[in-house]
């Protein structure tokens, strides 16, 4: 009898121990990404499968919402790169009705022969460029360098270079930023910091939308509601 209950209580303190082991573990994985992490930067900016967006006609965006996306592309990219610069250019919304989500918009157009996506919420802005058979690091840089403002004046007339710390291989699943162990929450300009990142084939850079005056991010899933469109009698 003796030896049934050790062998019953060595029975439930291992099975806590594993319990508590796979709570924890649940725990872990659970908690908020740390600031300097990419996983921060991606979730100031939840993307959506493109069935998800709307097809909106570029004049019909709503003006505060459209003007916010105008200037901050203008801010990122190259002027010859503007997607004002393909008369053909799409724009789409996400209009979230879910606080885990972001309300988005989307541009669409083609530069150089090549079709770009920028789609930005509140608080960030994710350049898609398609790598296709560009598999040489110093293409895609210079193709990058062509596209993205990373090297100018700012507004404040401060010269700047960003300066993205290149892998020596772009395949899937390649992480790399500008200035990886700075805080995301805290940055001052947009220029302080950049991530990128491979994924399904494209190259993705975050630029972040952070306004200085503030500690930390606005919340994305309120972007159109802070911003509505005006009614029309």
């Amino acid at each position: 009898m003796a030896i049934k209950l050790a062998a019953f209580f060595f029975f439930v303190i291992a099975w806590g121990g594993v319990g508590l082991s796979s709570c924890t573990a649940q725990q872990s994985n659970m908690e908020p990404p740390r600031p300097e992490s990419l996983q921060y930067g991606l979730e100031l900016l939840r993307d959506q499968p493109e069935q998800r967006f709307t097809l909106v006609e570029y004049t019909k965006l709503p003006p505060a919402i459209r003007s916010q996306a105008d200037n901050y592309l203008a801010f990122f990219l190259m002027p010859e790169a503007q997607p004002s610069k393909d008369s053909s250019f799409a724009t789409r919304m996400f209009s979230t009705t879910d606080e885990s989500e972001d309300d988005l918009i989307d541009y669409r157009w083609t530069f150089n022969g090549l079709s770009l996506r920028a789609v930005q919420s509140l608080n960030a802005v994710k350049l898609d460029i398609p790598l296709g058979a560009q598999a040489d690091v110093q293409r895609v840089k210079d193709l990058v360098d062509s596209i993205a403002r990373l090297k100018g004046t700012d507004v404040e007339g401060k010269d700047y270079e960003v300066k993205l710390q290149w892998p020596n291989k772009l395949s899937d699943g390649v992480r790399f930023s500008s200035n990886p162990n700075s805080n995301i929450r805290s940055l001052l300009r947009w220029q302080d910091r950049l991530d990128a990142f491979v994924e399904g084939g494209r190259l993705s850079i975050l630029f972040y939308k952070k306004v200085p005056q503030l500690l930390g991010y606005q919340d994305g899933s309120q972007w159109f509601e802070k911003y509505p469109a005006k009614q029309v009698d």
